[in-house]
Parts: C-alpha cells; structure tokens; sequence
C-alpha cells in the first residue's frame, strides 16, 4: 500500500535519543499508511544497532557513507519517501500517538498547506505520552516552517530542490528552504493540539568554547543564506546588516572581543553574563565573514 505520509527524520550520532523517538513516530493511531524515514548523517555502529532492534515494515533506514550535513540527510530521506505528504521532525521530536492524523487532518483534500505545531522543551520525556503536558497559549511560534514540527506535500519540496546541500554546518538551512518552499502557493495551518516535545537531554557539552564554534559555523552559514536571499529581513536574521558589524568593530578594541574569543577556544576562563552574549554575537559575525577557527582555537 503505498503511503499517504513519509516521517523524514535526520539523525547524527543519537541512538539514545532514537531509541525513545522512533516507536513514538511508528506508533502513531491513523487509519492512514505511513512510513518512517531514518537517515544518519555519517556511518555510526550505535545507530545502527538501535535501528536494527526497532525494525519495522514501514521503518526505513540508510546511513550516508560520510557527514556531510543535515540538508544531504533530508534530501536523502525525501529521495527515498513515497508518502503524498512530508512529515519534518527532528530525532528528538517526541509526539503523541495523534500526531500524524492532527496533521493529516489539514492536508485532507487539500495538497496547499503548510502545517506546523508547537514545539515544547522539555529536558526529559514525559512520563506519559498519551497525555503528556497540553500547548498552552503562549506555546505558539512564529517559525513558518519548523523542520521539528511540520507537514507539507511532497510535490512542493521536490519543485524547490529540498535542502541546500550547501549548508554543511549548523545553521540556516532551514530558513533558506522555508524562504524558496513560502514562494509557493501554500496556506499555512498552527495545528495547537500535534505539538512536539523537543528532548534536550542535559548535553554533556555546553561549554562557551563550543558554543562559540556552534556560532562561528551559524555565521558562515548565515553568509550563504543572505548570499542567496539578500534581503533586509535576512540580513537582520544572521547579523549580515552592516549595523551590526559596524558596532562589533567599534567593540572589539574597547572589549578585546576577538582576543577573549580565541582565549576560551584555546580553552581558557570562560566568562559569563552579557560578555558570554557578547563573545557569542562576535563569533557569529566573524563567521559571517568566513572566520574558520582550528578545533584547539589555535
């Protein structure tokens, strides 16, 4: 039978996280076929493993021979699927087993849609996913296409091209494909009740060092993106405005931003408080301007 909708989810070394997300995303209750797509970005024997014990007739999975970034993950995912309707989660996306049909529901005779839902944090999975913890008022986003939460048909991913195979790094690739994918003629739906709960396990990295080389990739990709969008919105969104290079330039001599920079990547003090925000903000713009740092900060 062949599938209404296709789960598209890239994964990279979260086998742990997979292990919990998967049989939430088979076990959907739907009258409708659907098939769950798993690419790993980059060869990983624990991904493997996981995927081999979760193994289901509509779960299907491929690992790319090398990273090569979550764009090339998706796009393989959307190669492969068969569904009429795109279903873009992440492999932290935890959902309710009425998810897909909320989803559905929207797409009903209906192939010019564009559905998002709310994206909930949380630092561990609810203890009930039936019923876990409803969106509330103030859980709505304005991200028109939140690759965590959202559903489109296919035919409108493929005219576009899907992901920009470009964006290799963390960052922006998301908002490109939604800036080409919004130039079609779609309707867009916040379905309240298919929200997603975004796992984040206490991450055993989240040191200023890289968050500051997490920074320094979102700028060189934010580069790209206003590159091939230059507009004013885009320029604000990745700190491409000249307004903002202009007063980290004036900063960065009072402030010894780039030089405290290079200090916490070589792995000195880290600072906190608005200095961290600063140093952050400096990182991103210095990607912005192709900045590439050695992993020792060297």
């Amino acid at each position: 039978m062949t599938p209404e909708a296709s789960f598209i989810v890239p994964t990279y070394r979260r086998a742990a996280v997979l292990e919990v997300a998967v049989p939430l995303f088979l076990g959907q209750r739907t009258d409708a076929a659907f098939e769950v797509i798993v690419v790993s970005d980059g060869p990983d024997p624990e991904t493997d493993a996981v995927m081999a014990r979760l193994a289901a007739p509509n779960l299907h999975y491929v690992a790319l021979p090398e990273n090569a970034g979550p764009s090339t993950a998706r796009n393989r995912a959307i190669g492969m699927a068969k569904g009429r309707i795109l279903v873009f989660v992440d492999d932290d996306s935890l959902i309710k087993p009425d998810f897909l049909a909320r989803h559905l529901a929207h797409h009903a005779g209906h192939d010019d849609r564009l559905v998002t839902g709310p994206i909930l944090d949380v630092t561990a999975p609810p203890e009930d996913m039936e019923n876990p913890p409803p969106a509330g008022i103030f859980d709505r986003h304005f991200n028109p296409l939140p690759t965590g939460n959202a559903s489109v048909a296919r035919a409108h991913v493929t005219a576009v091209g899907g992901f920009d195979e470009g964006f290799r790094e963390y960052g922006w690739e998301d908002p490109e494909f939604c800036a080409r994918l919004m130039r079609r003629p779609l309707q867009t739906r916040f379905e309240r009740a298919a929200p997603i709960y975004h796992w984040k396990p206490p991450a055993a990295n989240r040191s200023l060092a890289a968050r500051l080389r997490r920074e320094l990739a979102r700028g060189r990709n934010g580069a790209r993106f206003h590159a091939k969008h230059p507009t004013l919105s885009v320029a604000l969104q990745t700190k491409r405005w000249a307004g903002y290079r202009a007063l980290d330039r004036l900063l960065d001599p009072v402030l010894r931003l780039d030089r405290r920079m290079l200090e916490v990547l070589a792995g000195g003090p880290e600072p906190g408080g608005l200095m961290a925000v600063l140093l952050l903000a400096h990182a991103e713009i210095e990607g912005g301007r192709g900045r590439e740092v050695p992993e020792n900060g060297a």
